[in-house]
């Protein structure tokens, strides 16, 4: 398997490096899916493995960094040509974090007698926690054109997602579970994961199974449902159904944190919504349409699945006990990980260890860490420092778009988008259940990122909120009526180009 592995790596790599907006494409496909496909181009290494993702951003960065910096052009030959304000915008936001963490992977390294068996791990969250920011500068670096199209893959391979995960579930295929949700190469630190799928998948009424993608489906369910319900002028039906569908693909996962998170998500939107736009009945009666849909969505398929929502009642009672208590030894995994993790931090508060797994005599639990929360990872990499570096990177990433939305009146477009990203820090990744600060999840919200900046560019910076809506201009009113119909499509729109 090893020299076929290489083959189909090496094949996408190739892909990656000469179009870059199918390398996203196929970094959504492997990770953000069903079925684990990164493994079909997975390396075994003496150490470690050699993963997909990581080789394509290299393939697809070497692609950016010469096409930005080189062109060909009949009259002058090859000629340097300037970065552009979009992309250079990225390395502020970016680099304290990336560089940080560097820093403090090399300290625990040399700090280190000699080689032990975990030095892996700081490498590892280098590679996987580290580099894939990376992808908001090549993102930037596409024209406004290819960033639509990265968009709208990912929202095509997101609902075929939802729908294969729905129609498992459905079905309850229980022969096709393990290979769609849990099926990883050959590790014994992941030996844990099939052991408890088998046991899931041979006892349980009802199976609870993540797919991979399951970040984007939260993303996307959201997004959908925030243009339905900002549209003024029209019904789109096409969002409604999508809406419909993506949050089935949630609500089976019997997960309360994506509830939770998606919860939130939904109380910016609508709190945007009001502090900014003077909203009538119509509005309010889409909020109650989207809720309802999603009331009668559970019902259903609890009349398909009889017992599905007291299978639900009793994971929500099960957050009186040990459950909640995800900073206790009550909660054996979760709890447990989290204490060890906040006592190793305490003792190096700086620099942290260098590494994304506490050390064994900080354990409070038989095995392997395995529920750490995410940003307690972070702060093991790096400390103190590393943990507010990357709340910052996340609010600098949506801040100013935030600030459109407040101020300016074609703003309205960026609501969901803005809606996600605070939702995004502020629910998924300080709830703790798995979050978005690690591996293919950064490239997840790179792409949710840079399609809010895309939009965001093609605001005018004519401060039209400054003026009187009764005494626009023509000019004026041209101009917002221009921007209005290249927005006309608010998910899958790739008419603009740079």
């Amino acid at each position: 398997m090893f020299g076929l592995n290489a083959i189909l790596l090496l094949i996408a790599s190739a892909v990656a490096f000469a179009r870059p907006v199918w390398g996203f494409g196929i970094i959504i496909l492997l990770t953000s899916t069903l079925f684990h496909l990164d493994q079909y181009l997975t390396i075994a290494l003496p150490v470690g493995y050699l993963e997909p993702t990581e080789v394509l951003l290299i393939s697809m960065l070497a692609a950016a960094w010469l096409k930005s910096r080189f062109a060909v052009c009949p009259s002058d030959g090859i000629r340097l040509i300037p970065q552009d304000s979009r992309s250079a915008e990225i390395w502020p936001i970016i680099t304290p974090y990336c560089l940080w963490q560097t820093l403090c992977i090399g300290l625990g390294l040399l700090r280190r007698e000699g080689i032990d068996p975990d030095f892996r791990f700081g490498i590892r969250f280098l590679l996987s926690g580290v580099f894939p920011w990376i992808a908001l500068w090549i993102l930037a670096r596409l024209s406004l054109n290819e960033g639509r199209k990265v968009f709208a893959m990912a929202y095509g391979l997101t609902l075929a997602t939802a729908c294969i995960h729905l129609g498992l579930q459905l079905t309850d295929y229980r022969s096709a579970m393990n290979a769609a949700y849990w099926a990883v190469p050959e590790n014994p630190e992941l030996a844990w994961i099939q052991e408890a799928a088998s046991q899931s998948l041979a006892r349980d009424v009802f199976v609870r199974a993540l797919p991979q993608g399951i970040s984007l489906i939260l993303f996307f369910t959201l997004i959908t449902t925030g243009f339905f319900i900002l549209e003024r002028k029209r019904i789109h039906v096409s969002l409604l159904g999508a809406a419909a569908l993506l949050f089935a693909a949630l609500f089976v996962t019997v997960t309360r944190s994506l509830i939770i998170a998606l919860t939130a998500g939904m109380i910016v939107l609508v709190g945007l919504s009001s502090l900014t736009r003077k909203r009538g009945v119509g509005t309010f009666g889409r909020v109650a349409s989207v809720l309802a849909m999603f009331l009668v969505g559970a019902l259903l398929y609890n009349t398909i699945k009889p017992g599905f929502l007291d299978f639900w009642y009793q994971r929500v009672s099960d957050l009186a006990g040990a459950d909640s208590a995800i900073f206790s030894e009550e909660n054996a995994a979760r709890g447990r990980d989290n204490l060890a993790a906040i006592a190793a931090i305490s003792d190096y508060p700086v620099f942290g260890l260098g590494t994304a797994r506490y050390p064994d005599e900080y354990s409070l639990r038989n095995g392997v860490p395995t529920d750490t929360h995410p940003l307690l990872v972070i702060g093991l990499v790096g400390g103190v420092p590393a943990i507010v570096l990357i709340l910052l990177l996340q609010v600098r990433l949506f801040w100013p778009s935030l600030k459109d939305v407040l101020s300016h009146p074609l703003g309205e477009q960026l609501m969901p988008f803005v809606a996600v990203m605070v939702m995004n820090t502020f629910a998924v990744n300080l709830i703790g259940a798995g979050g978005t600060l690690n591996g293919a999840a950064i490239i997840c919200l790179a792409i949710f990122a840079n399609e809010m900046r895309n939009r965001r560019s093609c605001i005018p910076s004519v401060t039209l909120q400054k003026l009187d809506p009764n005494v626009l201009t023509p000019r004026t009113t041209r101009l917002a009526d221009d921007i209005r119909a290249l927005t006309s499509h608010p998910v899958t729109n790739s008419r603009a180009s740079g």
